[in-house]
């Protein structure tokens, strides 16, 4: 079942008003952000601090309990000692015959003989921890903690897309975030199952959207080669000028052309980069959709009666394969 989401109201005569879709597609891309922020804040959020402070005590009082145990076990050998100069530790030796005594053991009986300095010191040293620390969860709720940030963040991200689509009715030249929730931009439910013969006009709008810009990068970058052979072209006349005439002197006219042919090296460099930077975006968000997608086809390839269901629709094509970036 879709959950319901939250849908910025506004009136018909607002609802295409460029200003106004705007702003509303700024203000909730901010919220968004926002949310993502306090979802990394509570993913590194520490459970509280006497929370902390028990869980410790706790484990020393643990380690202490074994350790008495294995302590009256250690000290019980020289109750009967014959030979009081044999070493303590090594092959033959008294604490050598008890199988048991390793490490692990050690430790609890440091734990037993040294329980209160340890819990004194850890809970000093866990104390300091909590000294910048503004935000702590318990363990037991740090799960749904997330799960409720998570679910708030998707539904903006539903109202963001249907601000979209209402921007893109109107032909404003609004693109999607390329870390947008596929099923935002799809249309369903978050986490829920696509239909196996689902198809989505946003999906293949995205996939052509990211085939178009990488046409414009494309262009762009053809562009831009013809103004690198413009400013070689005015290189080798300068190169010309100074070997037949003598002179190292640049000629007005050159050097004019040399100015113009670098401006426009540099300006077409410039939209070639930004416009590349656009298309890294683009085919992300085409290629998580991509993804999203095949992964329901692969996933329902068969149903319960063992019938083939049909191929993807014509539109799911790779757009790594389709855009040719590696």
């Amino acid at each position: 079942m879709t959950k319901k989401t939250n849908t910025i109201k506004t009136t018909p005569e607002e609802s295409f008003d460029p200003a106004i879709l705007l702003r509303d597609l700024s203000d909730i891309r901010l919220r968004i952000e926002e949310k993502k922020a306090h979802a990394q804040e509570i993913a590194g959020a520490p459970r509280p601090k006497k929370e902390a402070i028990d869980s410790y005590s706790r484990w020393i009082d643990k380690q202490a309990a074994e350790g008495e145990s294995h302590f009256r076990q250690i000290a019980g050998v020289f109750l009967h000692d014959s030979q009081p100069h044999e070493p303590l530790l090594g092959r033959g030796s008294k604490l050598g015959k008890l199988s048991q005594v390793n490490i692990t053991t050690a430790n609890s009986v440091v734990a037993f003989l040294l329980r209160d300095e340890l819990i004194q010191a850890g809970r000093k040293y866990i104390s300091s921890r909590y000294r910048d620390i503004s935000l702590s969860i318990p363990v037991n709720e740090h799960k749904d903690a997330l799960q409720t940030v998570d679910a708030e963040c998707f539904a903006l991200e539903q109202t963001e897309e249907k601000i979209i689509e209402q921007a893109e009715a109107a032909g404003l030249p609004v693109f999607r975030r390329y870390d947008m929730t596929p099923e935002a931009v799809l249309g369903v439910g978050q986490k829920e199952s696509l239909p196996w013969n689902y198809d989505s006009e946003i999906y293949n709008r995205v996939i052509r959207i990211a085939a178009g810009a990488r046409a414009e990068v494309d262009q762009l970058r053809d562009d831009l080669h013809d103004a690198q052979k413009d400013l070689q072209s005015v290189h080798s006349s300068i190169s010309n000028h100074a070997k037949y005439q003598g002179s190292e002197k640049v000629p007005k006219h050159l050097a004019d052309q040399l100015a113009s042919a670098e401006a426009k090296r540099l300006k077409r460099q410039t939209a070639y980069e930004n416009a590349y930077a656009i298309v890294e975006q683009r085919v992300s968000l085409a290629s998580s959709l991509q993804d999203y997608v095949r992964k329901y086809k692969r996933e329902q390839l068969v149903d319960s009666s063992d019938r083939v269901l049909k191929p993807e629709p014509t539109g799911l094509v790779d757009p790594l394969e389709r855009l040719g970036i590696r």
